[in-house]
């Protein structure tokens, strides 16, 4: 189980050099760089992440590429109370993300085929506006060079209209094996069922028989991150997984 309430800083490796005893780490992989402590701040037990470089949505992880500190959870409950201005969009780099990206690929035990499984996004297309959805995704990746992601275009989403999004909500997301039902508020809002035999369900872009079972093969699970674009803060009250 992880429950972190970021009463301070303290869980999070500031170093960026993957030192133990933390649960969360700033070092990223793929030659992206890390978080500068700068960019992460804790007030009245809610930490706001704001790069002040370009990143891939990543600020910290529950792994560490550098070390190999740290884990990846598979299965289980995830959720994320979190805060974030929609209209942010306008001078941002990037969207508040809430997800997970398979471990084994983070620390470089390289695999022909992984998984990513983003809990939530406020995803927008590039240079467009943020359309107040909820988008929970599961990509399936083929190594490179180059890489191939083989779902991207299969978002599930849900509309969040009417909703005051600079106010602190649940995002949530139930991994079991072979079904992802995710949540906001504790309000169950699509479900994607996949195995390694037949094609998932919902299958809208007509994806192949076992697409999206790499999630269930990584025996090492997914590390949980969190992340935004340059220019569009995003505020963490905690963060929990029940295993």
């Amino acid at each position: 189980m992880l429950d972190d309430t970021f009463d301070d800083l303290a869980s999070v490796d500031l170093t960026g050099t993957g030192a133990p005893g933390h649960r969360w780490f700033t070092d990223r992989p793929f030659g992206w760089g890390r978080t500068m402590p700068q960019d992460l701040t804790v007030r009245d037990s809610v930490l706001t992440i704001s790069p002040s470089t370009k990143s891939p949505n990543y600020g910290i992880a529950t792994s560490s590429p550098t070390s190999h500190e740290g884990r990846g959870f598979r299965y289980g409950y995830f959720e994320a109370r979190m805060a974030f201005d929609p209209e942010d969009w306008r001078r941002s780099t990037g969207w508040p993300a809430f997800w997970g990206l398979s471990h084994d690929q983070i620390v470089g035990v390289g695999r022909p085929r992984w998984a990513e499984l983003d809990f939530f996004e406020a995803y927008r297309d590039p240079g467009g506006p943020y359309e107040h959805i909820f988008a929970g995704t599961v990509h399936d990746w083929l190594a490179g060079p180059p890489e191939t992601d083989r779902a991207n275009h299969g978002n599930s989403s849900a509309p969040l209209a009417g909703v005051d999004l600079t106010q602190m909500h649940t995002y949530a997301c139930l991994w079991q094996p072979g079904r992802i039902t995710w949540i906001f508020d504790g309000r169950e809002l699509f479900t994607q069922t996949y195995s390694k035999d037949a094609a998932p369900s919902p299958n809208p872009r007509d994806l192949a028989p076992g697409m999206f079972s790499p999630l269930d093969g990584d025996v090492n699970g997914q590390t949980v991150i969190l992340g935004t674009g340059v220019g569009h803060p995003l505020r963490v009250d905690w963060v929990r997984v029940w295993q």
